[in-house]
């Protein structure tokens, strides 16, 4: 639990790469518990969540439990998906 009082996955202070400015980073890997009735859209808690972070300041990544599942096992892959949705 950090400051926010939310548990976040994970994040980290820093710029993507060629990036000047360092930001804060907050990585999600939103689970089936996060979506409304096992489909894609999220929850009314997920989206509160994610706009507070927002507004704290935070960018933020997340990403849907079943994209997580096709990409954790091949490392590279995992590389090149985080570096798309972090904008590197």
């Amino acid at each position: 639990e950090h400051a926010t009082g939310y548990s976040i996955d994970i994040t980290f202070e820093g710029s993507v790469e060629g990036g000047e400015t360092e930001e804060k980073w907050a990585i999600e890997v939103d689970g089936p518990h996060h979506f409304l009735d096992g489909g894609s859209a999220p929850n009314g808690s997920t989206i509160l969540k994610r706009r507070q972070l927002v507004h704290m300041g935070y960018k933020l990544v997340s990403i849907p439990y079943w994209e997580w599942i096709e990409i954790r096992a091949v490392p590279e892959t995992l590389r090149e998906y985080l570096r798309r949705k972090l904008g590197a």
